[in-house]
């Protein structure tokens, strides 16, 4: 099984509808969710995705927003901090660039093309931030929704790169 597959299942587990924007670096995601995981809901911008995610939160008890890599992720900030702000548990997922591409532990600003550190950029504003690899990915996802529904409720954000969503996990 692919990781985007496990991913979408998972997801599905948890809520019925996922929002969000296509793009290159979640478009496995995205294809997954269509095949075997939550309804997909796309919307025209990353921010009125997040909103989106953070109302079906507030209504159904947990959301998700799905971003990708760059601009694409940091449009959905305001969202965020929104959820952070209420308490509102929900996850936002973003795909980054090829694990080879990413800039972090490099002296440079960008590796990947619209490589944004958004792991970085929302650690005040989440309750965890992660990366996800192809061997942890259970364990990520679960650590993420505990964590965001337990104690004070908020959003956690996870970032996973393009070559890990059709990875094919080991069983």
């Amino acid at each position: 099984m692919r990781c985007a597959e496990y991913i979408a299942r998972w997801l599905k587990t948890k809520v019925d509808y996922v929002f969000g924007v296509q793009g290159g670096a979640v478009v496995h995601l995205f294809d997954a969710c269509e095949r075997f995981g939550p309804k997909p809901i796309y919307c025209h911008h990353e921010q009125a995705a997040g909103f989106a995610a953070v109302a079906y939160a507030r209504m159904k008890g947990y959301g998700v927003c799905i971003t990708t890599t760059g601009p694409g992720s940091t449009n959905a900030i305001t969202p965020l901090l929104g959820a952070w702000q209420d308490s509102i548990p929900c996850m936002f997922l973003s795909g980054q660039v090829r694990s080879n591409q990413t800039s972090y532990g490099k002296p440079v600003r960008q590796v990947g093309t619209q490589e944004a550190p958004i792991l970085d950029i929302v650690r005040r504003m989440t309750k965890l931030d992660d990366d996800v690899y192809g061997g942890y990915v259970a364990e990520i996802f679960k650590a993420a929704y505990d964590e965001s529904v337990g104690g004070r409720p908020g959003p956690v954000w996870l970032d996973i790169p393009q070559d890990v969503l059709w990875t094919e996990l080991q069983s």
